[in-house]
């Protein structure tokens, strides 16, 4: 709580979401506030999550802020849909089928194909080697690999056996032994995931500019290990962008200048 000439501020702010009420706020989120101004009351979350104060509740799927007079100050549950974000999770299919509460799978054959996660609260789901951590989230296994997908911009720590990725969204990736490529939107922030497994001096491309990544003193961390090991950190800037890591290549060198030759 920040007390101040205007008024006082409630600021929740966690690495992960927590539930937690504090005098008359409420939140269920990990970055959350609630300004109480001398005639106004804001409500805002920077991604999903629900922010209340008295016996008013707002629910968002993404970075949402209101403000209301502070004599009317609605009561009940509002549910507010954030802006809509570049990256959109896959639509449900008929054959997913509820395996755990707020999680889905669509079931082919002896294995799955995608695992869904989708609640309106912080879940944490691990079964069968695969890691679903957040609130709305798909993991695909696809014959491009393995594709991790988060549509707002909350956290989400996603893994299929040594594995993942952890960060916030929006992002869609796919990994395979030789990289990892994909889609980033939102605001500027940093990513840690997994070694690629063919991967031994990491590459790291955005919108293909070549960025220098990093040589490893362990380039085999994490190789061969049953949990992920989150050794490699890359960051973006605000947008939406193309990310890329791959075995590093050096740059081509330029064209060799023209000879003259000189006769005496």
């Amino acid at each position: 709580k920040i007390t101040h000439p205007e008024g006082s501020d409630y600021v929740c702010l966690t690495p992960t979401p927590v539930a937690v009420k504090a005098e008359a706020a409420s939140f269920n989120s990990s970055a959350a506030a609630v300004r109480i101004g001398k005639r106004t009351i804001t409500l805002m979350t920077a991604g999903a999550g629900t922010v209340g104060y008295k016996r008013y509740v707002l629910k968002a799927n993404s970075h949402v802020e209101k403000t209301f007079p502070a004599r009317a100050l609605p009561k009940g549950a509002r549910t507010v849909a954030g802006p809509k974000t570049a990256i959109q999770l896959p639509p449900v299919r008929k054959e997913e089928k509820l395996i755990a509460p707020g999680i889905r799978a669509l079931i082919q054959g002896k294995a799955a194909r995608r695992y869904r996660l989708e609640s309106g609260k912080y879940l944490v789901y691990e079964k069968d080697r695969v890691h679903l951590e957040g609130r709305a989230a798909v993991i695909e296994f696809t014959k491009a690999g393995l594709r991790f997908i988060v549509a707002d911009n909350s956290y989400c720590k996603l893994a299929v056996g040594n594995t993942g990725i952890r960060g916030v969204g929006p992002f869609d990736v796919r990994f395979t032994p030789e990289g990892i490529r994909g889609v980033v939107a939102g605001k500027s922030r940093s990513f840690a995931c997994t070694w690629p497994e063919a991967v031994t001096r990491p590459m790291f491309k955005l919108d293909g500019v070549r960025y220098y990544a990093g040589w490893a003193d362990d380039h085999s961390i994490g190789k061969g290990k049953d949990k992920p090991q989150f050794s490699i950190g890359f960051g973006v800037t605000a947008g939406k962008h193309q990310i890329e890591i791959s075995e590093w290549t050096y740059p081509a060198l330029p064209p060799e200048p023209p000879k003259q030759s000189i006769k005496w």
